[in-house]
């Protein structure tokens, strides 16, 4: 079988498995819903077929057991029972272990599906498999492609035999079934039509011509295959066909689909390349700029235009949906909540939000350990709640929003609440901080502990989370995509952890500034304006410079002192006016002192080195035209650290 339906099989498994446990999901909260039994049944049926094609055995033994199963229920109107439902989803589960090629025991599943279905419903199901293969007047009611013409009218005195099969619109990837059926012929034949590896994965009609006598028997009966067959000399096919078409004179042809599947890796190897064209792009615009070239001027100012739309259009083929992530939840925490013995609600917002493919993917494993917590820690058990007055399930809630240009995704729970007394205590143990600054830290800074390696104020550790390794792995990967973390909670009340994302990440725009004996970027989405201020507007608030700007009060930040040591009362006696860049980030505004605005344009983000992650203040580098590094100003940490 081709890499291309391997591929294709993969894909549409994990859809498949996806949905099945969705709707396994929602039947279980409405086991008489009639549409989720259908839809159950419908996934079965495909992955049966698809199992069958590409020779995965025991995927295809256990679906097309559940395909009766649900066939059962919907005929008699039962209803699945707590075993029944374990039994499917351990069904659904070893599925998608056999899909990857792994090896699993099945046949206990087998067992205990066959002991389910009666006898008289296999029977049942023979006889509706029988009647779905009947063959049609499928030559009569259809257009003959002209290749298929072609050859009966080459070969118009030879005895032929002409098929038709078509692929029951049930099948998911009709053109595997095509393949199948090419490969289980064992006669000699002029043309099997069209080359089933060659067609879009959704065609679902084929032709043979052979000189062989056929009977509908040496073709595949199996479910969802529709067959006719006419036999006479290649001239009669034709005018038999002809005849039944004469108001219509025009010639079939098979099309394909005009959408094309684009492999992750390749978009971001196109990244890659814009981000050196964007790099190369800072170049060819300083050495327009000491030319001082028209010509070459307006040369630049093109690239710019087009490289920046190339960039757009990549960048929209890398967003997805985030319910691709989301979708994969439910059930884990449906299973993590009866393993605790826990009665939860989970549900899920704004799954239509788009982010960025490689920040999706890189978030999975953080929403994992999130999710978990809130399971484990979390949400109380069902006594506990009781005791409290609340209600026995409790509730957890992924959600996801845009807010300007970010997406911030957030995990909340209604349940313990983080005890600050106690992570006070465990920070001071550990000699993550004195006593004194514990008096005096913020409820938001002293929640950030928890993402400490190995901080947790549990005393026993869980198969299912413990001893703060996975909020380690949440902060290290929002630190490595340039996105924040924060936690909100009250004792008692429950927990929210945000994350707040980059919709993309690798191009910006940005301010290129100098700052003493450097040059620095800050995102033009940080900066709100940027003005000159004389030194008599400068006041002195509880020992700290803030100047007034339309009735609002904003704090001073002298970056040369953060970065050189120079004194700020020294920086302001250097010129009659500071240029100041007014800085607003989630929420926070703060006036950056900076020597001067160099530019505005494109930089490419590049990740620091793990030895400089841990510093703080910068959310990465760029390379300039002229080779040399610019540091990117992480403006929150500024704000924060100073305030």
């Amino acid at each position: 079988m081709s890499e291309k339906f391997q591929e294709m099989f993969e894909e549409e498994t994990k859809e498949q498995i996806e949905k099945m446990n969705e709707n396994l999901l929602s039947l279980e909260k409405d086991p008489t819903d009639v549409e989720l039994i259908e839809e159950i049944y419908r996934a079965s049926h495909t992955l049966k077929g698809m199992a069958g094609t590409m020779g995965y055995e025991d995927i295809q033994k256990i679906s097309h057991r559940m395909e009766e199963l649900f066939e059962n229920l919907k005929s008699e109107g039962k209803k699945v029972d707590d075993r029944l439902f374990e039994l499917l989803f351990d069904c659904v589960d070893t599925i998608e272990i056999l899909s990857t090629g792994e090896e699993k025991e099945c046949q206990y599943l087998i067992d205990e599906l066959d002991n389910t279905i009666s006898d008289k419903d296999v029977d049942k199901e023979s006889e509706k498999v029988k009647k779905r293969s009947e063959e049609t007047d499928l030559i009569k009611k259809n257009e003959i492609p002209e290749k298929i013409e072609e050859i009966l009218e080459r070969l118009s005195e030879e005895e032929l035999t002409l098929a038709m099969i078509k692929v029951s619109e049930d099948e998911k990837l009709p053109a595997l079934r095509g393949v199948e059926l090419r490969k289980k012929i064992d006669f000699d034949y002029v043309i099997f039509y069209p080359d089933p590896e060659d067609v879009d994965s959704d065609h679902d009609e084929f032709f043979i011509v052979t000189n062989e006598k056929l009977n509908k028997d040496e073709l595949d009966r199996t479910t969802g295959l529709s067959i006719d067959i006419r036999r006479g000399k290649g001239k009669k096919l034709l005018e038999e066909e002809k005849g039944t078409k004469k108001k219509d004179n025009k010639k079939r042809k098979i099309s394909t689909s005009d959408k094309l599947k684009i492999d992750l890796e390749d978009i971001e190897h196109v990244m890659n390349l814009i981000s050196e064209l964007v790099i190369s792009k800072g170049s060819l615009e300083d050495l327009s700029n000491s030319l001082d070239s028209d010509r070459l001027s307006s040369v630049t100012n093109r690239i710019d235009r087009i490289s920046s739309e190339l960039r757009e259009s990549v960048l929209d083929l890398k967003m997805t949906e985030v319910r691709n992530v989301f979708r994969r939840f439910p059930r884990m925490v449906r299973d993590l909540a009866k393993e605790k013995d826990k009665k939860i609600n989970f549900e899920m917002e704004g799954e239509d939000i788009e982010l960025d493919r490689t920040i999706l993917e890189r978030i999975t494993d953080p929403l994992v350990h999130l999710l978990r917590n809130a399971v484990d820690h979390g949400v109380e058990t069902i006594e506990e709640r009781k005791e409290k007055g609340k209600t026995p399930e409790g509730k957890i809630k992924l959600s996801a929003r845009q807010q300007e240009e970010n997406v911030v995704i957030e995990v909340s729970d209604d349940g313990r609440g983080l005890d600050k007394n106690k992570i006070k205590e465990k920070a001071i143990e550990r000699g993550l901080i004195d006593e004194d600054a514990a008096k005096k830290i913020t409820e938001e800074d002293l929640y950030m502990f928890v993402f400490n390696s190995y901080f947790s104020t549990k005393d026993e550790v869980t198969e299912v989370s413990g001893r703060g390794v996975g909020m380690e792995v949440v902060k290290e990967t929002m630190d490595s995509l340039g996105g924040e973390v924060s936690i909100k909670s009250e004792k008692g009340e429950g927990t929210t952890v945000r994350l707040t994302l980059p919709p993309s990440v690798a191009i910006v725009q940005a301010f290129l500034v100098r700052i003493g004996e450097g040059t620095y970027a800050i995102s033009l989405e940080d900066i709100v304006e940027t003005a000159q201020i004389k030194k008599e507007d400068i006041e002195k608030i509880k020992g700290k410079d803030f100047i007034s700007l339309r009735d609002n009060y904003i704090p001073l930040i002298y970056l040369k002192e953060k970065f050189e040591g120079i004194p700020s009362d020294s920086i302001k006696k250097e010129k009659e006016k500071l240029t100041v860049s007014i800085v607003s980030k989630e929420g926070e505004t703060a006036g950056f002192v900076i020597d001067e605005i160099i530019t505005e344009k494109e930089i490419v983000i590049k990740p620091l080195p793990k030895n400089l992650q841990n510093m703080g203040g910068f959310m990465g580098a760029t390379i300039l035209g002229d080779g040399t590094i610019a540091m990117i100003l992480d403006t929150l940490h500024w704000i924060e650290t100073t305030s």
